[in-house]
């Protein structure tokens, strides 16, 4: 480990992305396995690579209710990708308290909706989504997972454009 982190201070402006919280929280395992399996390890680690100047971001999809304080005691940067529910058991605006300004979110719009939403109700989303994230820095808007495909099913592209167009309309950047 200390030879990899050694690695990493040598290496100007890095983010690491961390995949390693997504395959323990609900509905795979309950809430405490990532007390008792994670939290402690990844705390650890994380707190070496910040220890060395650089940033950690977790992904994790799924239900992050109980999961962003325990995202927060790991010591992590940001989470991508939050969702909105049902897939996500919280809000937003849930997600942004318990958070409490210790790491940004990233995310909310689901690819779902993008692909077959009006381009009105995709801007009223995301009007929504920076109303209650804010433009601070805490709060990246996105879509909420990425398309696999070679086409992009029904409205997706020329909802993604609108996506952009009003965050920027919303977010004032």
């Amino acid at each position: 480990v200390d030879s990899v982190l050694g690695a990493i201070a040598a290496v100007p402006d890095v983010a690491f992305r961390w995949y390693a919280c997504e395959p323990y929280v609900e509905p795979i395992q309950p809430p405490r396995f990532i007390d008792q399996f994670v939290v402690s390890f990844d705390r650890e680690l994380v707190k070496r690579i910040h220890d060395r100047g650089r940033y950690v971001i977790t992904h994790c999809h799924g239900r992050l209710k109980a999961q962003i304080s325990r995202f927060v005691q790991i010591g992590f940067d940001g989470v991508d990708c939050v969702e909105s529910p049902p897939q996500n058991d919280a809000t937003l605006a849930e997600m942004m308290q318990t958070a409490a300004g210790r790491l940004f979110l990233w995310g909310y719009i689901q690819f779902e909706d993008l692909a077959h939403k009006t381009g009105d109700e995709v801007e009223a989303m995301v009007r929504d989504a920076v109303a209650v994230g804010g433009t601070e820095g805490l709060y990246v808007l996105g879509q909420a997972a990425s398309p696999w495909m070679a086409n992009l099913p029904g409205r997706t592209a020329e909802n993604m454009i609108r996506m952009i167009e009003a965050g920027v309309k919303y977010g004032g950047h």
